[in-house]
């Protein structure tokens, strides 16, 4: 009798000293519980508790971890509108309104300090070296007829002149088409013109035709060098 009351002692013992009877399988403490043994249940310490992201325009406060959300959405974080783009929210890319415009349809806008239409600026700028290159071949023909002593010396030099000029015509017409309806370019537009309508188109062998054309040549020349300087103050105004 005294030898089962030792036993149940000893285990009631063991029991109290030994816990459950096995080492315990801890799983890591989450969110919302505490470390748990996987096999008894006993648990320790405290729950992690949730690392939270702040709530966003598309998302409530949520939880790194779990997922879990709180709250609302936030506002959209709004910038504001400028020359290009309408008031955009940074975060989910919804805008309101519109954009606010440049300053000028082509040049420096004042606004945003950046060069609007700059390809535009390059055609234009490649369609004068163009002319400039048909104008050369040209001129250095009227100046070989200046100097002929003859009427016919003269005549072939300037018929041959304007078979250059008539190739810089595709160019001068391109620079009109170019710089369309931009009030920045309607001065440049109208003296272009001008330079285009008084160039020399035929030319006979007769003096007065010869005659002719050397007035008609002078003026395209006046009209020529009037455009030039309008670009280049255009290219001085808008790179300020």
């Amino acid at each position: 009798m005294r030898t089962i009351k030792g036993l149940l002692i000893i285990g009631v013992l063991s029991v109290l000293l030994g816990g459950c009877g096995h080492e315990h399988v801890f799983k890591d403490a989450t969110c919302t519980e505490p470390r748990t043994c996987i096999e008894c249940g006993k648990t320790e310490g405290k729950p992690a508790g949730h690392l939270w992201n702040d709530a966003t325009c598309k998302e409530p406060k949520t939880c790194k971890i779990c997922g879990a959300t709180e709250g609302d959405l936030a506002d959209h974080a709004w910038i504001d509108a400028d020359c290009v783009n309408p008031k955009t929210c940074s975060v989910c890319g919804l805008t309101e309104g519109n954009a606010l415009g440049h300053s000028v349809g082509v040049g420096l806008c004042k606004k945003c300090n950046q060069l609007v239409n700059e390809q535009l600026i390059l055609d234009i700028n490649n369609a004068f070296s163009s002319w400039d290159k048909q104008h050369e071949y040209a001129s250095s023909f009227v100046n070989t007829a200046l100097d002929s002593r003859t009427l016919y010396g003269q005549y072939i030099n300037c018929d041959t002149a304007i078979k250059y000029l008539k190739n810089g015509k595709t160019y001068i017409d391109n620079i009109i088409l170019l710089c369309g309806d931009y009030k920045e370019l309607a001065s440049l537009k109208s003296q272009v013109k001008i330079s285009r309508d008084t160039m020399p188109t035929s030319v006979s062998e007769s003096s007065s035709s010869v005659r002719s054309f050397y007035d008609n040549y002078s003026n395209y020349l006046l009209g020529k060098a009037e455009a030039a300087k309008k670009f280049a103050d255009f290219l001085t105004k808008c790179c300020q």
